[in-house]
Formats: structure tokens, C-alpha cells, sequence
């Protein structure tokens, strides 16, 4: 039997991490093109990141070489839940070397 759908992969979204400051930046301008199935994030900095989803509330923390996965269809077979089109993601924190990246994965129907 051939499948109905596909997961596809996105280009993948950075932020230098030696430019964070204590103000919330936007990582994704504009955000992803499609809705995300899967939402991934890495922090390879050696500081804690935290993260916004408004550009003004924390919502979630990345710590130091963390990996953050958000696997949104998992179980929910028949549902249409999705991580929106367009959501930006924001950052903010100390700077610190190394980067922070975002990507994730798309279902093609």
C-alpha cells in the first residue's frame, strides 16, 4: 500500500548566539512556509535560551547544547493539528558562542 502522505523537511532557521541580548529578537521572520508536523530546535550555545512565541512572554527555555522536539501529529491520526504557517519564533538571553537552529518537517498530502 502507498502512502498518502510525506513528511518534508524545511530549511532550517539560525541565530548567531553572540548577539543575544536581554530583549527578545526575531529568529524566523515570517515564519515557516507551511504548517510544521514536527517542530525542532537545538541550542549549541554554552547559555541558557529562552524562547518566545509572541516576541514578549517567556513560553519555553532551550538550555545549553539542549534539543527541544515538538512532535506534533504524533497519535493524532485523523486530526488537523498543526504548528501555523507563518508563527514566529523569538529569542533572548546572554551571548554566548555557538547557534541556535530551527527546523522541522511538513506533511504533504
Amino acid at each position: 500500500m502507498a502512502a498518502t502522505s510525506r513528511l518534508d523537511p524545511v530549511i532550517m532557521q539560525t541565530f548567531n548566539c553572540a548577539g543575544l541580548t536581554g530583549s527578545y529578537q526575531l529568529v524566523s521572520a515570517g515564519g515557516f512556509d507551511n504548517d510544521l508536523a514536527i517542530l525542532k530546535m537545538y541550542n549549541s550555545s554554552t547559555e541558557e535560551v529562552d524562547i518566545s512565541y509572541n516576541g514578549t512572554d517567556d513560553q519555553d527555555i532551550m538550555l545549553p547544547g539542549g534539543t527541544f522536539i515538538l512532535d506534533i501529529t504524533s497519535n493524532k491520526e485523523g486530526q488537523r493539528i498543526a504548528w501555523p504557517k507563518g508563527r514566529e519564533v523569538f529569542v533572548k538571553g546572554t551571548a554566548s558562542a555557538g547557534t541556535l537552529y530551527i527546523t522541522g518537517y511538513t506533511i504533504k498530502r
